[in-house]
């Protein structure tokens, strides 16, 4: 396919690379058999006698020939990985870099590519051969598509604000980005220029400022916070604006007075976390409308107290624990707030089935760490408690375990994370069960089938702890199948 056996690391041949690797290297330690020698010598995959250098010679000189005549078409070297004229050039482009990086291109060849003008650096790369549309025809015609998008912002200065239209705004951005360093096609140049197209950006006035900032207060007063996600609907440029002034402060290009005024206000110097936006569901006008169609539903439980079970409405049921999440969290809107409890809905919900479940659970695993002195329960002694153990594990890293479930948990010295050891020891005490099977352990019955193989394994190998080895030959564990 490529001409050569030189499999680069990276680029979806991992797996190849590492093969290769291997062989290559019991040749050189004489551990490679004489079949495998020579059908690998035969494509060339070994070092070979000086004729088959020879040949590699030959195939590297054809190929910087023709890369010679693609810059002499295109002006540059940086052929595309999957460039439809000649996909085995952009291989080889490929594997000049890769062993450049790795310090295996022989000095030579190192001078003629730098001679050429042969870029070691790829940072970017493709996305600007995306962006140039040089290659192929279908990224010209994506370039012009863009073009024409743009000529419609040209009533608005041609500002696309951040989450409006994320493609252009970012081509257009590119394109500023081509003109300054000098590589915008000319063609491409005259054209921006005929409709007006700006390559600087206008700078923000005072007023401007003074103006959006006064925008943010606005908001912090309805939405309870100054964070504003840059998907907001109702005023598009406000999130662009706060964005802006995020990029300001990380480049140390904002204003003091101005830091102060907007940590005065509140407001995160870090990007709006997306699931706490979602959480809220307040900064468009489809998440405010299914706010108040589920309020409305929620005010005909008032009578039973609110007491709503899944099976009853499964989507109102979810809606009313997201609400008093958002509550916990501090992202509650005040009006919100206060309608929901002008209506006798707890915010703060009291304890109930769920609560009682957990704290038999609880009590349960005090008890066993009493006896055992563990968290690791196996699942041949409770199982239902072995996945109650688990999924406090998950709920916890994924930041959906209640404080106070956390903080008592914790109380007792639960293991979040569980060490290798208490895990040979569950699934030790699982393999007790199976000594009147034979140990015979049924491939479904995961993961101590698999752990069970990994003993003998590790036995034969000569790699098992010597404790081990002696605990598993004391039940009668048969180490050979």
């Amino acid at each position: 396919m490529h001409g050569h056996c030189d499999v680069p690391s990276k680029g979806g041949h991992d797996g190849l690379y590492l093969w290769l690797k291997k062989q290559r290297q019991s040749y050189a330690a004489g551990g490679l058999g004489s079949y495998q020698r020579d059908k690998l010598k035969a494509i060339g995959a070994l070092p070979a006698p000086t004729a088959g250098q020879e040949r590699y010679d030959a195939i590297w000189e054809s190929n910087f020939e023709q890369l010679k005549r693609f810059k002499k078409g295109f002006g540059h070297c940086n052929v595309p990985a999957r460039w439809p004229k000649d996909p085995k050039l952009g291989s080889w482009v490929y594997t000049q870099r890769g062993l450049k990086k790795k310090g295996q291109l022989r000095p030579e060849r190192v001078q003629q590519l730098e001679k050429l003008g042969f870029k070691w650096s790829v940072e970017g790369f493709e996305k600007e051969l995306l962006d140039s549309g040089s290659h192929y025809q279908a990224h010209v015609k994506g370039w012009e598509k863009l073009f024409q998008r743009l000529k419609k912002w040209k009533s608005k200065g041609f500002i696309i604000p951040m989450g409006v239209d994320e493609t252009l705004r970012r081509w257009a951005i590119i394109q500023r980005n081509y003109h300054r360093e000098g590589t915008l096609p000319a063609n491409r140049q005259a054209r921006l220029e005929s409709i007006g197209f700006p390559w600087k950006l206008p700078k923000m006035t005072e007023l401007t400022w003074a103006e959006m900032f006064q925008r943010v207060v606005k908001f912090k007063k309805r939405f309870g916070h100054p964070n504003v996600p840059g998907t907001w609907t109702e005023d598009d440029s406000l999130g662009n604006w706060t964005a802006f002034q995020r990029s300001l402060y990380r480049k140390g290009r904002l204003e003091m007075d101005r830091i102060r005024k907007l940590e005065a206000l509140g407001f995160s110097w870090k990007r709006p976390d997306g699931r706490k936006m979602r959480l809220t569901g307040s900064h468009n006008t489809e998440h405010e409308e299914r706010w108040e169609k589920n309020f409305r539903a929620l005010k005909k439980w008032k009578d039973k107290d609110f007491a709503i079970k899944v099976e009853d409405d499964s989507r109102l049921f979810r809606w009313v624990n997201v609400q008093r999440e958002v509550y916990r969290a501090g992202l509650m809107r005040p009006d919100r707030q206060q309608r929901l409890e002008a209506i006798g809905f707890r915010l703060k919900r009291l304890a109930q089935r769920s609560d009682k479940k957990w704290e038999a659970k609880f009590n349960l695993l005090v008890r066993f760490k009493k006896e055992f002195n563990h968290f690791e329960v196996p699942t041949t002694l409770d199982r239902q408690l072995h996945n109650w153990v688990q999924r406090q594990r998950k709920h916890r890293k994924a930041g959906r375990l209640a404080k106070e479930r956390v903080r008592g948990l914790e109380s007792i010295g639960f293991d979040w994370t569980p060490t290798l050891e208490q895990t040979w020891e569950e699934l030790f005490s699982e393999l007790c069960k199976w000594k009147s099977k034979g140990f015979k352990v049924p491939v479904k019955v995961q993961p101590l089938q698999t752990w069970a193989n990994e003993q003998r394994r590790m036995h034969r190998k000569g790699r098992l702890r010597p404790d081990r080895r002696r605990r598993l030959k004391e039940i009668g564990f048969p180490f050979e199948v």
